[in-house]
C-alpha cells in the first residue's frame, strides 16, 4: 500500500480506534483481561487485515504501513497494540516468505477475513 492517498483512510480509522482504546485501556490493564473488544473494533473496521495480500482479501499493506497502524492503536492502548503487532508479523510472513503450504495460507487469511477469534 504505497499510495498515501489510499492509506489515509486506513490511518485515520487506527486513530480513531486508538482514541476509543484509550477509553479502556485502564480496565484491561488491570484485570489482565484480553482486549476482545478491541480486536472486534479491528476487525470491522478490516485493519486485521492490513498486511495480507490482496489476493486474500487483505489491504496488501506492508511493515511501514503496519507500523503507522499499531503506532496509532498505541497511542490509546499499548496492549492491543502489541498483540496487534504480533498479528501483522505473522501475516506479513504468511504472505511474504513463501514456505507456507498454498491450503494453510487460504486457511490462515480466510479466518482472519471471516472469523478472527
Amino acid at each position: 500500500m504505497t499510495d498515501p492517498k489510499r492509506f489515509a483512510p486506513v490511518l485515520a480509522k487506527a486513530e480513531e480506534l486508538g482514541k476509543r482504546f484509550a477509553l479502556t485501556a485502564r480496565h484491561y490493564d488491570e484485570t489482565g483481561e484480553f482486549p476482545f473488544a478491541n480486536f472486534d473494533a479491528l476487525h470491522e473496521a478490516g485493519l486485521l487485515g492490513l498486511v495480507t495480500a490482496t489476493e486474500h482479501g487483505g489491504l496488501g499493506g506492508g511493515l511501514t504501513d503496519a507500523l503507522a497502524v499499531v503506532s496509532a492503536i498505541a497511542r490509546g492502548e499499548p496492549s492491543t497494540a502489541l498483540v496487534l503487532s504480533m498479528h501483522y508479523n505473522q501475516h506479513y510472513s504468511v504472505r511474504t516468505s513463501g514456505k507456507w503450504p498454498p491450503h494453510l495460507v487460504e486457511r490462515v487469511t480466510r479466518a482472519n477475513r471471516e472469523v478472527w477469534r
